[in-house]
């Protein structure tokens, strides 16, 4: 099913399946099975901008910023998926990284020997 030119997928990232001619059933199915309700209707009211100053190699700069995009759409979608970035640890790649804001720094869920998962949502 597409609604604004994406793919639907359930909460578990299975595309919706559309039934043919029945617009208002496949209109409701959306409602329940994603998070579009959530997303139209119950906006967070904590949304807050801010700026990362990033400095790396150049050649890292497209993988990078592919990885950002994808979670962008992936939090568009509301679709659940692991992102993953690999450093290899030879002294190629050192970002830094500068924000303006003050934040907590956060456990990740999970820590197997420095392979680390943050949870998003």
């Amino acid at each position: 099913m597409k609604f604004l030119g994406y793919t639907l997928r359930d909460n578990y990232g299975w595309p919706i399946e559309s039934v043919k001619g029945k617009h208002f059933y496949n209109f409701i199915r959306a409602l329940i099975h994603t998070d579009i309700f959530k997303t139209l209707f119950h906006k967070s009211k904590n949304i807050k901008k801010f700026t990362i100053t990033v400095e790396m190699q150049e050649r890292w700069i497209p993988h990078f910023m592919s990885m950002l995009k994808y979670m962008e759409s992936l939090g568009r979608l509301g679709s659940s998926r692991e992102v993953t970035f690999y450093s290899d640890g030879d002294g190629d790649f050192r970002p830094r990284f500068n924000a303006n804001i003050e934040f907590e720094t956060q456990k990740p869920i999970k820590d197997d020997n420095g392979n680390r998962t943050y949870d998003a949502g």
